[in-house]
């Protein structure tokens, strides 16, 4: 039955609490986490060196770091939303889980304190995430209405008409 109100709020979540892990984890999820690391890499490198050449002071490198973290979420985001048909916010989510991880398994395997920065930076992924989802989706272009065989297109001309 479509009018019934469990059908509604399936419709509008998208599937249910437990979404199809395959919808948010496919291609347009991978795409938007590769686009998050290199914009991400690209930020921190532009932050690092801002702080060599003295541009900005010492106290600012943690906000250029979480800056750095939000942007790249945001842009690996809605990445992956604007290409999949899974909802937005849960699809910006599982971009960030993934950053996330990525974001784990460096600091593991590098000397990098993670235990400094955690909750901020694991606040600058998920803010980013719900940035980029809370938008929404984003409508196309409307296409031009479909011709009928044989009827040629309409010509541009001053002040309509021919």
């Amino acid at each position: 039955n479509n009018t019934s109100p469990e059908y509604a709020v399936k419709k509008h979540v998208g599937g249910g609490i437990f979404m199809s892990v395959k919808k948010l984890l496919g291609a347009a999820a991978w795409k938007g986490l590769l686009l998050a690391v290199v914009t991400l890499l690209l930020l921190l490198a532009a932050a690092a060196l801002m702080l060599q050449r003295g541009l900005v002071g010492e106290s600012a490198a943690s906000a250029l770091v979480c800056a750095a973290y939000v942007a790249a979420v945001m842009i690996g985001g809605r990445s992956a939303i604007r290409s999949s048909s899974a909802p937005p916010l849960p699809q910006s989510l599982a971009v960030a889980v993934c950053l996330y991880a990525v974001v784990w398994l460096v600091a593991i395997g590098g000397e990098t304190d993670f235990a400094a920065h955690g909750p901020l930076l694991t606040g600058a992924i998920f803010g980013g995430a719900v940035l980029a989802g809370l938008p929404g989706r984003k409508k196309g272009k409307r296409q031009a209405g479909t011709r009928r065989a044989g009827e040629r297109p309409r010509r541009a001309t001053a002040h309509g008409r021919r």
